[in-house]
C-alpha cells in the first residue's frame, strides 16, 4: 500500500475538520476498527479532542492514539493539519510473520 494526498481542503477549522473525517470515515465496512492513529502538528488539545468526538461519531475504534507529526511531516504541512491512520480490513488480513516471509531475500 501507499500514502497519497487525496485533496487538499479550505474553510474554517470545523467545516474542514467534518468534512475530512467524514470522507476519510465514510466507508465503515471496509475499516479495521482496532487502531486509529490522529497524527497532528502545531494544535492545542481542544482542537485534538474536537476531532476525536467526531471520529467516534462516525466510526469509533477500540484504541486511539494521539501523535505529534514528525518535524518533517509537520514543516509540510503546517501548524494545525492533521491526518488519520488506520488499516483496511483487507490490509489487515496480512500478519506480520507472512509479510516478512514476503520480503525476505532468497
Amino acid at each position: 500500500s501507499k500514502m497519497v494526498v487525496g485533496d487538499m481542503k479550505m474553510g474554517s477549522f470545523k467545516h474542514v475538520t467534518r468534512s475530512y473525517i467524514r470522507k476519510v470515515l465514510m466507508d465503515t465496512r471496509n475499516i479495521d476498527r482496532r487502531i486509529l492513529f490522529i497524527t497532528y502538528a502545531g494544535m492545542d488539545s481542544t482542537r485534538i479532542q474536537y476531532i476525536q468526538n467526531l471520529v467516534k461519531q462516525y466510526c469509533p475504534f477500540e484504541r486511539v492514539y494521539l501523535q505529534k507529526a514528525s518535524s518533517a511531516i509537520a514543516c509540510n504541512c503546517g501548524p494545525g493539519s492533521f491526518g488519520l491512520l488506520f488499516m483496511k480490513k483487507n490490509d489487515a488480513l496480512i500478519t506480520f510473520s507472512e509479510s516478512s516471509k514476503t520480503n525476505m531475500p532468497e
